[in-house]
C-alpha cells in the first residue's frame, strides 16, 4: 500500500499568514493607511493575521496566549485612540506593538532555525521573520516620533492625510533595504542610531540567514546519510 504524507497545520496554515502579512504591509497600509477610520480596521487585521501566524507553528500554549492577549489589548487601545486620538494611546499602542513584534521575532527566529528534519518553511519563516523585523522597527520609530515630534524631518507629501504612525512603515522598510529616500530623516541621535541599526540589521539578516540555512541543511543531509549507512 502506498503511503500518502499528510501535511501539518504548519503546511497549510503558514503561507496563509505569509501572504496575508504582505498584503496587510504593501497593500491594504498604504491605500486604507491615509483614512484615520481606517487605523482600527488595519490594527484587526494584522492582530489577527499576527495570531494566525503563531498558531500556525508548533509553539507552546504560553506563546499562543501572550501573543493572543497582546493582540487583543492593542486592538482594544487602538480603538480608544480611534475614537478619542489621544496622543497618550498612541504612544501607549505603539509601546505595545513593540513589544509585540520583538517577542514575535524572537518565537519566529527560534522556529527558523531549530535543528528539526520536519522543519518545511524555514524560508517561508525567514521571509516572515524579515517582514516582522520590519513592522518591528517601524513602530520603534513611530514611536521616538510620538515622543519626540522633532526626531524626524518628513516631508509635506508624506505629512498629507492619515497616521504618522504607518508612514513609518513605509520608512522602516526603504531603512531595512538600505534605499533610503530622503523624504524622512531622523534628526535626534537615538532616531539616528535606531536608523542605523535598522540598515545593518537589512544587510545581516540575510547574509546570517542563508548561512543558517546551508549550515542546518547540510547537517540534515548528514543526519540522514548516517541513518541510511546504520539501515
Amino acid at each position: 500500500m502506498i503511503k500518502i504524507p499528510i501535511q501539518n497545520k504548519e503546511s497549510k496554515i503558514f503561507p496563509v499568514f505569509l501572504i496575508s502579512l504582505l498584503l496587510i504591509i504593501f497593500f491594504i497600509v498604504p491605500i486604507f493607511g491615509n483614512l484615520y477610520w481606517a487605523q482600527f480596521i488595519v490594527a484587526i487585521l494584522l492582530g489577527t493575521n499576527i495570531m494566525i501566524g503563531v498558531f500556525s507553528i508548533d509553539s507552546s500554549k504560553t506563546i499562543k496566549y501572550i501573543t493572543a492577549t497582546m493582540a487583543f489589548i492593542i486592538v482594544t487601545i487602538e480603538f480608544f485612540h480611534a475614537q478619542f486620538k489621544n496622543e497618550f494611546w498612541l504612544i501607549f499602542s505603539s509601546s505595545l506593538w513593540v513589544s509585540l513584534f520583538l517577542f514575535l521575532e524572537i518565537v519566529f527566529l527560534l522556529k527558523v532555525f531549530e535543528k528539526n528534519d520536519k522543519n518545511i518553511h524555514r524560508i517561508q519563516g525567514g521571509i516572515a521573520c524579515f517582514l516582522l523585523l520590519g513592522l518591528l522597527f517601524a513602530f520603534i520609530h513611530g514611536l521616538i516620533f510620538h515622543i519626540n515630534h522633532n526626531a524626524y524631518t518628513i516631508s509635506e507629501n508624506i505629512k498629507k492625510g492619515g497616521l504618522i504612525s504607518y508612514k513609518f512603515i513605509y520608512y522602516s522598510f526603504t531603512t531595512l533595504c538600505t534605499v533610503g529616500y530622503g523624504d524622512i530623516t531622523p534628526n535626534t541621535p537615538i532616531a539616528q542610531s535606531f536608523s542605523i541599526l535598522e540598515g545593518l540589521a537589512g544587510i545581516l539578516f540575510p547574509t546570517i540567514f542563508i548561512s543558517q540555512i546551508v549550515t542546518i541543511h547540510r547537517e540534515t543531509i548528514h543526519r540522514q546519510n548516517k541513518k541510511q549507512n546504520q539501515n
